[in-house]
């Protein structure tokens, strides 16, 4: 059993069954995409007492728009992005899908996205080749698997990949490496 001290926010009952198996720490579920005024409010309350929190949401279009619902009420909370590929059955994708070891590796891989920094500009990326052209979404996709920083688009992959501060240089041999 892992003990974190952050506050672990999921979509529903099922990821918290599954990872309170492994981890111990408070859970806040969101009821999927609704967030009621409840569960806000319940945040509020743990914020104003100085926790700190994690976004783990599912890797899907509503667990997105959970997620950036969350990080409006919560700019500072780490987020954990994670795999389609590695938390999913042959019909449903989720949290409480994946391995426990998949979600300790992405619990070891978080980012807090308002930590932005503004190292690499889409620039960057076109000399990269990670937008512009016609492979560009995969080498991203490659290049974001690896850095566990969950599929986007080229918009979104400069903000994440800034919040980690990587260079140029440090990119461009991740690139190499793995594509």
């Amino acid at each position: 059993m892992i003990k974190i001290n952050e506050i672990i926010i999921v979509e529903g009952t099922h990821d918290i069954s599954f990872l309170s198996s492994f981890i111990d720490t408070l859970f806040i579920k969101t009821d999927g995409s609704s967030l009621p005024s409840s569960t806000i409010q319940e945040i509020k309350t743990y914020q104003k007492l100085g926790k700190k929190f994690i976004i783990l949401t599912d890797p899907d279009y509503p667990g997105d728009k959970i997620r950036n619902k969350l990080l409006e009420i919560i700019p500072d909370a780490k987020v954990g992005f994670l795999d389609k590929k590695f938390a999913r059955t042959s019909k449903k994708v989720g949290v409480e899908h994946a391995t426990s070891k998949y979600i300790l590796e992405v619990l070891d891989n978080l980012i807090t996205l308002s930590n932005s920094s503004n190292n690499l500009t889409n620039n960057d990326l076109l000399d990269l080749g990670l937008n512009g052209y016609p492979n560009s979404n995969i080498y991203r996709e490659k290049v974001s698997l690896y850095l566990h920083i969950g599929k986007c688009n080229a918009k979104q992959f400069l903000k994440r990949i800034n919040c980690l501060n990587i260079t140029k240089k440090e990119l461009e041999k991740i690139i190499k490496e793995i594509c």
